[in-house]
C-alpha cells in the first residue's frame, strides 16, 4: 500500500474507531484511535504511584521542545460518570498538548462502587500535590499550573480549582473545563445518583464555590453545541458566576459537535471538526502573558 492510501485507510480506521467509541465501546474505539498518535516531540513516563491504591498513578507526557524549567503544565482528568476510565485511553490528549510544549499530567482515581464522593475528589487533590512537587523534573514550572477536565473530570479539574479543600495553597494558573456538569443536581440523575448518595450536595457543585474563592484562576470553559450528555447551560452558569466575581473567562461554543467529540478533536484525525486544541493553547499562551495568580 502506498503511503498516502496507507494514510487515507488509517484515517478511516481511527473514524470508525471514534464511531465504536461514540456507540458506547470506549476502550475498542480510542484503542483506535491511539493507533495514530505520533511518538516524536515528547517522551511518555507511565504509571507512576502518587498514592498507595493501584487507582492512584498518572502518566506524564514530556516535550522534547521548548524552554525546560518553563514550561505550563497540565493536569487532566477524563469523564465517565466517576465509573469507569482509564488513562491510557487519552494518549492522543497527551501527544496533543506535549507536541506543543505543555507538560501534561493525565491521571487515574478511584471509581464507584469502591468508592463515593468525596474519595475521588482527595485523589485529585493528591494528585495536584504530586504535580506540584514534581513539575520541575519534567521542565515544567510550578507557577504554571493549569487543571484541565472533560465531562465529570471537568466538574472535578473546576471543584480542585475553587475549593479550598482540594486546591490547598497551589497557585493555579488556569482552569480549562470541558463539558462539565458545573451546576448539576447528582441525586435526580439515576446513572449517578449512588455515587454521590449520603453526601452534602452542595459540597459536589463546582458552581456554590466561585464566590468563596479569591483570586478566582482564569477560565476556558468549551462545550459542543450538539451535546446532549451534559447541558450547554452548565456551561454558560458557570461562565456567569465566575464573571459576576470579576473571573477572567474565556467562554467557546462549537457548533455541530457533541460530548465526546469535543475530547476527539484533540486526536489528528478528528481536528478539522473544530480548533478545540487551538483555542486551549492559545488561552494558555495568552494566560502566561499574565502574572501568577497568588496562593490563597
Amino acid at each position: 500500500m502506498s503511503r498516502p492510501h496507507r494514510r487515507v485507510f488509517l484515517a478511516r480506521w481511527a473514524a470508525a474507531g471514534l464511531a465504536v467509541f461514540l456507540g458506547g465501546c470506549a476502550n475498542l474505539g480510542i484503542g483506535l484511535v491511539n493507533t495514530l498518535v505520533p511518538s516524536e516531540g515528547y517522551r511518555r513516563e507511565t504509571a507512576i504511584a502518587y498514592g498507595p491504591h493501584p487507582r492512584q498513578a498518572l502518566d506524564v507526557y514530556v516535550p522534547t521542545a521548548g524552554e525546560a524549567g518553563a514550561r505550563p503544565v497540565v493536569l487532566f482528568f477524563y469523564g465517565g460518570s466517576w465509573q469507569f476510565g482509564d488513562r491510557g485511553q487519552y494518549k492522543f490528549l497527551g501527544e496533543a498538548l506535549a507536541s506543543r510544549g505543555v507538560v501534561t499530567v493525565i491521571a487515574d482515581y478511584r471509581l464507584y462502587p469502591e468508592v463515593k464522593f468525596p474519595a475521588f475528589m482527595e485523589d485529585s487533590a493528591r494528585a495536584l500535590r504530586w504535580v506540584e512537587a514534581h513539575a520541575a523534573t519534567y521542565g515544567g514550572s510550578t507557577k504554571s499550573i493549569y487543571i484541565m477536565g472533560h465531562s465529570a473530570g471537568a466538574n472535578m479539574a473546576a471543584l480542585v480549582a475553587l475549593d479550598p479543600r482540594y486546591r490547598g495553597s497551589t497557585s493555579l494558573k488556569g482552569l480549562i473545563g470541558l463539558a462539565g456538569p458545573y451546576t448539576f443536581q447528582p441525586l435526580e440523575i439515576d446513572s449517578v445518583k449512588a455515587v454521590y448518595e449520603g453526601t452534602n450536595i452542595a459540597d459536589a457543585r463546582p458552581v456554590a464555590f466561585v464566590s468563596k474563592t479569591s483570586p478566582l484562576p482564569r477560565a476556558f470553559l468549551a462545550h459542543g453545541r450538539g451535546d446532549d450528555t451534559v447541558h450547554l447551560f452548565h456551561t454558560e452558569r458557570m461562565a456567569q458566576a465566575l464573571r459576576a466575581q470579576g473571573g477572567d473567562v474565556r467562554l467557546v461554543f462549537y457548533d455541530s459537535i457533541g460530548h465526546v467529540m469535543l475530547m476527539g478533536a484533540f486526536a489528528r484525525p478528528f481536528r478539522g471538526k473544530a480548533p478545540v486544541i487551538d483555542d486551549v493553547m492559545q488561552f494558555i499562551a495568552e494566560t502566561e502573558q499574565q502574572p501568577a495568580v497568588a496562593a490563597p
